[in-house]
């Protein structure tokens, strides 16, 4: 899983859980230093990858940006818990709606287990001109497959959503 987005780690992060049993089936499609047990004795040519998920890693890893998404996940989704952050998401969410003039933008809304943590809205004006629009205020979304997507997250203020809703209506 990429974690720039709904783990609000830094770009060019991500995380993946094999089990030992799958492991074992997956071949390579690359090699570097750092899947090799010999490390960084590039003299060493043998072929010895480590039998763990180490042997996933690539290259040399950018620990900074390991060091950055361990902080993320340590004192955001380990100290909440997804499922508060869901509610938030999703409490925001509904400020965004309430605040939204629905007749220029409706929304496609889904409920229940399939409530996504992104709005996708309906326009009659190009999505990506209105991405461009809102992104010169400041205010980041996508444009997407038609519509316009706005994703707010758990470090987002109810003003700030709020002024994205009142922005978009003046569009």
């Amino acid at each position: 899983a990429s974690s720039w987005k709904w783990l609000l780690g830094p770009i060019g992060t991500g995380i993946m859980y094999t089990s030992p049993s799958l492991r074992d089936k997956l071949g390579h499609v690359m090699s570097g230093a750092e899947l090799m047990q010999q490390g960084p004795d590039f003299l060493d040519h043998t072929w010895r990858p480590w039998s763990n998920a180490k042997r996933f890693e690539y290259s040399t890893s950018p620990l900074y940006l390991a060091g950055a998404l361990e902080t993320c996940l340590r004192d955001i989704f380990l100290k909440y818990g997804i499922e508060e952050i869901r509610r938030e998401i999703f409490r925001l969410q509904d400020v965004f709606l309430e605040n939204l003039d629905r007749t220029k933008y409706p929304p496609l809304l889904f409920s229940g287990k399939n409530r996504s943590g992104i709005i996708s809205l309906i326009s009659r004006k190009d999505p990506e001109q209105l991405q461009e629009q809102l992104l010169e205020k400041k205010i980041i979304c996508s444009a997407r497959s038609g519509f316009l997507r706005i994703a707010p997250h758990f470090c987002t203020t109810d003003e700030e959503v709020k002024q994205a809703a009142d922005n978009l209506n003046k569009l």
